[in-house]
């Protein structure tokens, strides 16, 4: 694509479009089927604030289709607010997707760059992220002087450890469900 990229705030109207791309990514790793996610649950929860979302088009400032509709959305960047005890305030970035038609012009560094600009503006102490174990590229490039992210092991050598709960286990813990 040679047209430039303009990344902007979404909000709840670009539910549908950003959900279409919640399913590519979930495509793009084999995992579709896990997607509990509704488009209506993402459009409530965009516009209700409990999540951010960057918007990236492919498109001049102000231009518009033909039928007067925005420019499509070819990537995302959406996560959260978060809190540390220790640090204050922070960004938790979810997912980042480029469409592949997009891709290799520079829009996953300029959605990142903007993630962290948002970051800084909000004035958080720290923005995170994964990155599944097996995406060695991804965690290399993640690691390089360009964007200088590393592994959560603190100058003590103390390393943090990501855990997860879903549903059945947060029930099972509160008493709604017996464990099998």
């Amino acid at each position: 694509m040679g047209t430039p990229f303009r990344i902007a705030a979404a909000t709840g109207a670009d539910g549908n479009a950003v959900h279409s791309l919640v399913l590519a990514l979930a495509r793009h790793v084999g995992s579709e089927s896990q997607v509990r996610l509704t488009a209506e649950q993402l459009r409530a929860d965009m516009d209700a604030g409990r999540c951010w979302c960057l918007a990236a088009r492919a498109d001049p400032v102000g231009a518009v289709g033909a039928g007067g509709e925005e420019a499509s959305i070819v990537g995302f960047a959406l996560g959260y607010e978060t809190y540390s005890t220790w640090e204050g305030r922070g960004l938790y970035l979810e997912d980042l997707y480029v469409i592949p038609d997009a891709r290799g012009a520079g829009l996953g560094k300029q959605l990142r760059r903007a993630v962290a600009d948002k970051a800084l503006r909000e004035g958080c102490a720290r923005l995170q992220w994964q990155a599944h174990g097996d995406n060695a590229g991804s965690i290399k490039w993640y690691a390089s002087e360009t964007v200088g992210a590393r592994e959560r092991v603190e100058p003590s050598g103390a390393r943090w450890v990501n855990l997860i709960m879903r549903t059945a286990e947060m029930e099972s813990l509160v008493g709604l469900r017996s464990r099998d």
